[in-house]
């Protein structure tokens, strides 16, 4: 379309470029570099990195050069790839559509969470949860997905802490902010593009065993900033 707008303008006279004056969406951009890092979940690199297991508090720390710390490290690193190969993202999204299937599953999700919480709570911890429905994720909307998967580990009752996010709700809050479509936020999206990308590099280095997938989101974004920055129409609104 911008091609045939530029050749258009071009014969009356008008000067017009087309990788120039293309302002690309921010919210579809964020879609594709999500859905890139989803895809590339599902196939951890070999040799698998390793992770560093999140011990139970109880649970006694073997020596670092002991036979049973290499045991625990080959289990964990087992367990850890094969959590990402069973598509665990795709199982999550399954239940929720079952649960919300109607009116009355709903009804039934939350009575159990209701009587759970009268018995004296769930799991060993007996921890009592928020009275809530699970979230759908929408495919066209990224931060639905992130949502959905926040509200699933809320209500998902076990021993150890599930609320110790990389990414705050905050952080959340700041993109869709600028993902509004009654909000000028022009100005924001070459800044936040580079913000964004500091921050997944920074994550990736820190979880080294989900590093193949942010990279592919990383790149995504890298493609769209290299597009964005020859569009003038951003430096005119940042210099604005």
């Amino acid at each position: 379309m911008m091609e045939q707008l530029e050749e258009q303008l071009n014969s009356l006279g008008i000067t017009f470029d087309r990788d120039g004056n293309r302002i690309r969406c921010f919210p579809h951009v964020i879609n594709l570099a999500v859905g890139a890092a989803l895809e590339a979940l599902l196939h951890p690199p070999e040799p698998f990195p390793q992770p560093k297991p999140s011990l139970h508090p109880n649970t006694p720390i073997p020596r670092a050069d002991s036979e049973d710390s290499h045991r625990l490290e080959s289990e964990y690193r087992s367990e850890y790839q094969e959590a990402l190969e069973s598509d665990l993202i795709t199982r999550v999204c399954s239940f929720v559509t079952v649960v919300r299937s109607s009116g009355q599953r709903q009804e039934k999700f939350i009575s159990i969470i209701e009587a759970g919480n009268k018995d004296g709570g769930f799991g060993h911890s007996a921890q009592k949860l928020r009275v809530v429905g699970l979230l759908k994720d929408m495919k066209i909307r990224w931060s639905s997905l992130f949502k959905m998967i926040d509200r699933f580990l809320e209500l998902y009752p076990d021993d150890w802490d599930f609320m110790g996010h990389e990414f705050s709700s905050t952080d959340i809050e700041v993109l869709e902010i600028v993902s509004g479509q009654k909000t000028p936020t022009l100005s924001m999206v070459l800044p936040l593009y580079e913000e964004l990308v500091i921050l997944l590099t920074g994550f990736s280095k820190r979880k080294p065993q989900l590093a193949h997938a942010v990279e592919k989101a990383i790149s995504k974004l890298n493609e769209y900033l290299d597009a964005a920055r020859k569009t003038k129409m951003y430096s005119l609104a940042i210099g604005m």
